[in-house]
């Protein structure tokens, strides 16, 4: 009896003893876990969704710095659960973020921004030195990507400028890496020695 009230709690909402699996855990509380079991808090939430998301949306709003400088510490402590994370929400998101997307290209800023990016790197590409060739060739000696260092067998290749465009890198053979699909997008613009002490390439 003692064994089995070890390993169960009541809820706190609908009164039911259930298994310590069945609570989210709580590390504000004594034993761990949270009050109330899994199925009330997700009744809670499917009937406040509205409350809940506008909750949400003024709390990131109001706390922007703070938000922004634990996901940058969650990045250093943790690359390889973050980059987790990441795949699993774009997984999960596919459709909504690709909406989002074509919506944002549509904005007035969004026509500019893809407008100036493009007159941007054209002129750029247009002062290096690679052909097509050349490119083809590196893509084709591909075998792991140059950030994560993981196989791209069967993946897709990426060829990414070591020294972004934007950051002044120049469109020559010398200046390009391997990377998979992941940390191409992620990389993005930013310096290539932020971005690999980001993902724990550089200690």
């Amino acid at each position: 009896m003692l064994l089995l009230q070890y390993f169960t709690i009541q809820c706190s909402t609908c009164k039911i003893i259930h298994h310590k699996d069945n609570f989210y855990k709580n590390k504000s509380r004594k034993n761990g876990l949270s009050s109330e079991c899994k199925d009330c808090v997700k009744s809670y939430q499917l009937s406040n969704k509205d409350r809940i998301s506008a909750y949400q949306k003024n709390y990131e709003n109001d706390n922007k710095d703070i938000i922004s400088e634990r996901r940058k510490n969650e990045r250093l402590n943790d690359p390889e659960k973050f980059r987790k994370r990441s795949l699993q929400y774009r997984a999960n998101n596919i459709i909504s973020i690709a909406n989002y997307k074509k919506e944002y290209v549509k904005t007035d800023k969004g026509k500019a921004v893809t407008i100036n990016t493009k007159n941007k790197r054209r002129a750029i590409e247009k002062l290096g030195n690679v052909s097509s060739n050349d490119l083809m060739k590196l893509q084709k000696t591909a075998t792991r990507c140059y950030w994560c260092g993981k196989e791209l067998k069967n993946k897709s290749v990426n060829l990414d400028h070591y020294v972004p465009l934007a950051k002044g890198g120049e469109h020559r053979l010398d200046n390009f890496v391997i990377a998979c699909e992941f940390c191409n997008k992620s990389k993005g613009s930013k310096d290539p020695l932020i971005f690999a002490q980001s993902i724990g390439k550089l200690l």
